[in-house]
């Protein structure tokens, strides 16, 4: 199978957007602003539609918070922490934002239909992001147990994620970061890795994928045949090594074993690998300008 160069520079422009930097909204965009521990040190319960809450050092959100309505009828709903703390089984429900620049988010955090923009500080364990939710990480540390279940979206270009991920049905776009050890890809789900760092023991199902965008890539050092902006899908098992140089530069290299067992990697039958070969990193910076510059001039002519 073959994939078109356009295609691959409008992927990677879009994630440009989607995983830039992120800061709270101007505060007159919602009619009630909350901020700790200014108006008040804690908070608890939860907050509702067209509400910011903005947490600082020594403001507390409190366990089991839900950050708008359950039922999923909000809209316009913020949370920003740039400090203090918040608790254990918090939600975040649909037409809700949280910004984590920087403080500590408890055990057990879950995104139910909303977004969250982590670029700092630290989410404890039991991450499950679902529904609709996307989780755009470029900075901080997220704890063991991250799992990505169905329908979610995971833009990943910097930060940690602890051992023991799941991805369920979902899309998860690594660039860069690092990611712990036991790493699954279950059925219907996507992984795309165009950086960052992957640990040990990576395993993919029946009906999982793993999509590698690499510069160059081999098979028992034999050297994959494919030029840029095609892709392969790899059918090698049996313990063959697969080593590739990603998009960002670094090295990753996968044993493709057909059985699971211990701490090998994975990818058993049903699973699906595949290859597309991408320019060297200053080309692509080329190209990616140039489509930049296309897409402007096909504006103007509308």
């Amino acid at each position: 199978m073959k994939t078109t160069l356009l295609c691959w520079l409008c992927a990677a422009c879009a994630c440009m957007v989607t995983t830039a930097s992120f800061a709270q909204s101007d505060p007159s965009n919602f009619a009630t602003v909350i901020v700790l521990p200014d108006d008040q040190t804690s908070i608890s319960g939860s907050i509702g539609s067209d509400t910011q809450l903005n947490v600082a050092a020594g403001g507390t959100v409190a366990s089991s918070f839900n950050v708008g309505p359950s039922n999923g009828s909000g809209f316009n709903i913020e949370m920003n922490l740039v400090g203090g703390s918040v608790g254990s089984q918090v939600t975040s429900y649909a037409g809700s934002t949280v910004n984590v620049l920087s403080g500590f988010i408890g055990n057990g955090f879950d995104a139910f239909s909303g977004v969250v923009n982590m670029s700092g500080g630290t989410f404890g364990d039991d991450f499950d992001i679902s529904a609709s939710s996307v989780l755009n990480l470029s900075g901080g540390d997220i704890g063991v147990n991250f799992d990505a279940l169905s329908g979610s979206t995971v833009n990943m270009t910097g930060g940690s994620i602890g051992d023991s991920i799941d991805v369920f049905a979902s899309t998860f776009n690594l660039h860069g970061g690092e990611i712990g050890e036991e790493f699954d890809v279950n059925n219907g789900a996507l992984v795309n890795i165009f950086g960052g760092d992957v640990g040990d023991q990576f395993d993919v199902f029946s009906g999982g994928e793993v999509h590698i965008f690499a510069t160059q890539a081999s098979i028992d050092g034999i050297a994959l045949s494919l030029n840029v902006g095609e892709s392969i899908v790899v059918t090698q098992r049996g313990g063959a090594l697969l080593e590739s140089t990603l998009e960002d530069g670094a090295f990753l290299d996968f044993q493709l074993n057909d059985s699971f067992s211990g701490t090998l990697d994975s990818f058993g039958p049903g699973s699906t690998v595949r290859v597309t070969l991408v320019p060297e990193p200053s080309t692509a910076s080329i190209f990616a300008l140039v489509a930049l510059l296309v897409a402007r001039h096909r504006r103007r002519a509308e």
